[in-house]
């Protein structure tokens, strides 16, 4: 059974890669990384309850919520922070954010790698499938965060990025925002959005694409 997981677990990085291609050129950044962290966060909390009980009928089910979820990470959540990492920081501090970014990922990974053999070895914390729980609140705490700060950039080009954000536009609302670039400047030198100055805009920030 191990044998078998294991070339499931290596299947699923295969699966995952032709299964992105379709999802990035059809939906959203934003949408495609939502719909990962939930379906994960489900897998998570449905591993960690099946951890609180016994038996090889369970062990096997652990095991194939463990592809699943595997599968949802590899099929949305990895490959759709390379093109919201490269998209989302302005032209200015692109490569800036991208090294914290990268930074604070080895700082997380030197902690997942440290605690993770803890959790599962028998002759430590022996949580065993319980580790879901934990990993499912790290899960939702970024779900949270990606809800109200992750905007979505699909079909937006650099300048109208750098736009929303100078309009103080809610990540929420980046999808429906209509701007135009290359609209005059108003007449105190602000940048102008649908021939609004960037203040107005803020208040109107919710205008539905036509």
């Amino acid at each position: 059974m191990a044998f078998d997981i294991n070339i499931s677990l290596s299947a699923c990085f295969i699966i995952g890669g032709v299964v992105c291609w379709v999802l990035l050129s059809r939906l959203g950044r934003r949408t495609i990384y939502l719909t990962g962290l939930t379906g994960m966060l489900a897998s998570l909390l449905i591993m960690g309850i099946l951890g609180c009980f016994s038996g090889k009928k369970v062990q096997t089910a652990i095991g194939i919520i463990l592809v699943i979820c595997t599968l949802f990470n590899v099929s949305t959540i990895s490959p759709a922070c390379y093109p919201i990492v490269s998209e989302t920081p302005s032209g200015r501090l692109r490569y800036k954010t991208i090294v914290i970014g990268r930074f604070v990922y080895n700082l997380v990974s030197i902690f997942q790698n440290s605690v993770t053999p803890r959790m599962l070895s028998t002759t430590a914390w022996d949580w065993g499938a319980k580790s879901g729980f934990f990993w499912a609140g790290t899960n939702f705490c970024c779900l949270v965060w990606a809800y109200f700060r992750l905007p979505e950039t699909k079909d937006r080009s650099f300048g109208e990025i750098d736009l929303l954000f100078e309009g103080r536009v809610p990540a929420r609302k980046f999808k429906t925002t209509k701007v135009d670039q290359f609209a005059e400047r108003g007449e105190e030198g602000k940048i102008a959005i649908d021939g609004e100055s960037v203040a107005q805009r803020v208040v109107r920030a919710d205008v539905p694409v036509a």
